[in-house]
């Protein structure tokens, strides 16, 4: 699935470094697609609706470390 970038309102993650780069993510066509704010021109990350609830799930669950 290759993402339509357009007309797309993309999120800011909560952490971000100091000049404004962040991860940012929008819902699109049933899916999360996912881009890094300070190279927006390359290919985003692409999440089905059930994948992605299921990384939510385990970084609140603390499946990831920092």
């Amino acid at each position: 699935m290759k993402p339509d970038r357009t007309n797309v309102a993309w999120l800011k993650g909560g952490y971000g470094s100091s000049q404004g780069q962040y991860t940012q993510i929008a819902v699109r066509r049933g899916a999360i697609v996912g881009r890094d704010s300070k190279n927006p021109h390359r290919p985003a990350f692409v999440f089905r609706l059930g994948e992605w609830t299921g990384f939510v799930l385990d970084v609140i669950d603390g499946q990831f470390r920092a």
